[in-house]
Order: structure tokens, then C-alpha cells, then sequence
């Protein structure tokens, strides 16, 4: 089983895997919390697209219901990859704002050390 998944995780090319990737860090370093959400929707998207454009062009393919389970099943591996992506993206955004916090108490705390 865990063979049939990683060879599903691969069949993915490299290009494809940067984008899901730059989806899932991008929606949850700007987004927060709540674009981790959206950003993995678009990511099951992405997957809907790619799987069915195969299927097209591989006329010998049938879109059935084993199809179909196939391609939620890729949704949800590929979603389950990408969270300690989406993790990074959330650390690096409370990273940069626990930053900015600090800056600007550093120069309140001058200003007020200079008026008085």
C-alpha cells in the first residue's frame, strides 16, 4: 500500500509538484490560518485538472466511479503531503510578524526615552 502511494506521489512531475508546493506556502504565509483552507481547495483543483486532462488524452481510459475514487484518493494524499508545507508557511508568517512587533516596540520605546 504504501509503495501504491508513493508511486502515485511520483507520477506527479517536478513541475507540478513546485506548483502545489508554492500553492500551499503562499496561501498560508499571506492567508494565516484561513488561507490554508483555499490554498489546499486550489491544490484538489490543481489534481481534479491534471487527472482528468490525463484521462483525456489517454483515449483507452475510463472515467468511472473507480476513476473517480482514484482521483479523491490523490487529492487527499497529495493535501496530507503538503500540511508540514503549509505548517512552514504559518511559521514563517508569525516568524515575520513576532519581527515587526519587536521593531516597533524597539522604536516606541526610543521615542519616548528621546521626549523625556
Amino acid at each position: 500500500m504504501v509503495e501504491w502511494a508513493v508511486l502515485k506521489l511520483l507520477s506527479y512531475p517536478l513541475l507540478n509538484w513546485l506548483l502545489f508546493i508554492g500553492i500551499a506556502l503562499l496561501a498560508s504565509f499571506f492567508g494565516g490560518w484561513i488561507g490554508v483552507i483555499p490554498g489546499h481547495y486550489l491544490i484538489a483543483f490543481v489534481v481534479l485538472l491534471l487527472d482528468i486532462d490525463y484521462a483525456a488524452t489517454h483515449e483507452h481510459m475510463d472515467t468511472d466511479i473507480v476513476f473517480t475514487i482514484g482521483v479523491l484518493f490523490r487529492i487527499v494524499l497529495i493535501n496530507t503531503v503538503l500540511l508540514p508545507v503549509s505548517a512552514l508557511g504559518l511559521s514563517a508568517r508569525s516568524r515575520r510578524r513576532g519581527r515587526a512587533k519587536s521593531t516597533r516596540t524597539a522604536d516606541e520605546i526610543e521615542e519616548v526615552s528621546n521626549g523625556a
